[in-house]
């Protein structure tokens, strides 16, 4: 019987190291990107993405500001890994946030109480005046069309100057009615323009390639 069954033994102990090491082989190559291409997967829902993203504060402006923003794990449900982040940045300064991929979703401004976006004061501009809400109306950045896992996004805040000008003065005009024809009436017009400068503040927001 030892006769009949060692030979059997040695081709299945042999063909076991085979499927082992062939096994390998094909558990291996499921994680390249490449071969998951080829079978039609993507390659972001089987290696998840690692590194970071990070968000630079640009402000441009002659004042300190508070920049806010918020990030999500899912571009369709913000509820997901949702966090609401803000950063004080000196005048003619930067500041950052560094956030761990993988991160669906990046945009100024902050998700409320029920997870909606709100763009209406993504930054604030702390003038001597007084506080300056700046509003965000662009569209949330989403991985994989906007930026990808190693980029910088740079949330910028610029000022600019905008002249409106103003009339004040007196106008009079006036008219006499002689056996019951009218006389021409005149008018003056006496005073000055005067022309206000104020500032405006805007928020961009531009992808700065990591590799």
């Amino acid at each position: 019987m030892k006769l009949t069954y060692a030979p059997f033994l040695r081709w299945a102990s042999s063909s076991l190291v085979v499927l082992i090491v062939v096994g390998c082989g094909i558990v291996t190559d499921v994680f390249n990107p490449g071969l998951t291409t080829q079978f039609g997967l993507d390659p972001a829902t089987v290696l998840p993405q690692k590194g970071t993203v990070l968000v630079a504060f640009k402000n441009a402006t002659s004042f300190p500001a508070v920049f806010t923003a918020y990030k999500a794990n899912d571009a369709q449900d913000l509820s997901l890994g949702a966090r609401n982040f803000t950063v004080e940045v000196a005048a003619n300064n930067v500041g950052n946030e560094v956030l761990d991929c993988p991160v669906a979703l990046v945009s100024p401004g902050a998700l409320t109480t029920g997870f909606a976006a709100d763009g209406s004061s993504a930054a604030i501009v702390l003038t001597t005046g007084g506080d300056t809400p700046v509003a965000y109306a662009g569209q949330a950045l989403v991985s994989g069309t906007a930026y990808t896992c190693g980029d910088v996004i740079e949330i910028r805040l610029s000022a600019s100057a905008a002249a409106t000008s103003q009339s004040s003065g007196q106008q009079t005009s006036g008219g006499l009615t002689v056996g019951g024809q009218a006389t021409t009436g005149q008018t003056t017009t006496t005073g000055q323009t005067t022309t206000q400068t104020t500032t405006q503040y805007a928020l961009s927001v531009r992808i700065i390639p990591g590799r």
